[in-house]
Parts: structure tokens; sequence; C-alpha cells
């Protein structure tokens, strides 16, 4: 993955502001390259105000990572959590991260989603995807390690996202459900994922 350095935007203000714009233009960005991977459109995340953005980034259950070329934003990652978890509570793929809050937790885990994860198909095939997810499953990993709880990983995907699909089955993804995107016929996976031997290796 020569040339590509994945960096940890830190939630502090200095941080924040530091990467927010570039942030906005690839979300943006990733909207006009693939409208059909996401449950929102361009026009909607275009509205939004500056305070959303700073938000989104400042959010103490959020971490994100941006892999960068240069100074040219070419991924993201974004993890959320801890969350609360019930094996048959987490089904619809298209729900936004923060709208899964069960109000009877299992104590057992500690559950992160996965969001928004892209590449600029400048960069495709180069394992810059890869390179998203390890970083982002590793830390939560050794963050379920430090809460004493076992880790349950949940995301959403596009089925017709083959090479996603793929992606995160070789980490060791499954598919738990499968739900239309309101408004058309596109259907969402949502795929979990318990850390397990048969993944290890991508995590080294």
């Amino acid at each position: 993955m020569y040339g590509i350095e994945i960096i940890h935007i830190p939630r502090d203000e200095a941080s924040i502001k530091k990467y927010i714009e570039r942030y906005k233009a690839f979300r943006l960005l990733t909207l006009q390259v693939a409208p059909e991977s996401f449950g929102t459109t361009y026009a909607s995340e275009a509205a939004l105000s500056d305070q959303i953005w700073y938000d989104r980034l400042a959010n103490p259950l959020a971490r994100t990572w941006m892999a960068f070329q240069g100074d040219v934003m070419v991924g993201s990652i974004t993890v959320v959590g801890p969350k609360q978890y019930h094996p048959d509570f987490v089904r619809n793929p298209w729900s936004p991260p923060t709208e899964d809050l069960d109000p009877n937790p299992n104590p057992t885990y500690a559950h992160f989603s996965i969001n928004w994860v892209f590449t600029n198909p400048s960069v495709r095939g180069r394992g810059v995807a890869k390179t998203l997810m390890t970083t982002a499953l590793k830390w939560e990993i050794q963050k379920a390690a430090d809460l004493g709880k076992e880790l349950v990983s949940t995301l959403g995907v596009d089925e017709d996202n083959i090479v996603a699909v793929s992606l995160y089955r070789k980490f060791g993804f499954v598919q738990t459900h499968a739900a239309p995107r309101p408004g058309d016929d596109t259907m969402g996976l949502l795929m979990r994922y318990f850390p397990g031997e048969e993944a290890a290796g991508l995590l080294k």
C-alpha cells in the first residue's frame, strides 16, 4: 500500500477543524460516485449545517480514520460504539448507527458498528479498504478487551456490492439479515462479526 497513510482523527477542536472540510468533501464525493451504497442522498447531506458536520467528528461514540495519498483523502471508515446489543435486535442494515439502541442490553458484549467504508476508485485494488478494516477491527477488539467484554461488530452493505461483501466475509463477517432500502428495491445486508481464528491472519 505504497504512498497511503491512515490517520485517526482525534475529537479535539483543533483536529476536527483541520480535517472537517476534507471529511465533508470526501463524504459528499462518495454519494456522487456510489449513491446506491448508502442510506442517504447527496442533496440531503450537502444541505447539512457546518455544526452537524462538526458534531459527527466530535461524537464521543464515533471514531473516524481517513486514508490519504499525499494531501488527498482517498478513503475513510467510522466506528460507532460501544453500543447496547441484543442478537435479535439489530435487523435493519439501512438504519442510522444511532437508532439501534436496545433497552435491554446484553452485558456480555461490546457492540460496535462499522459505517461509511469507502475508497476512491483511483486507489482501489491497492489494499486501502483492507487496511482501513484491519485498523478499525483491531481497535474494536482492544476496546472490547479493555471493557472486559466480548466484541461483536456489525455493518450494513448493499447486496450488489460484491467486492465489499467479499472483503467483509474474509474478515469473518456473516450475513444475519436482509432488508430493502426504503423507497426502492435495493437490498441491504446486515453482517455481524465475532473475533475468530478463521480471519485472524488478516488482523496481523
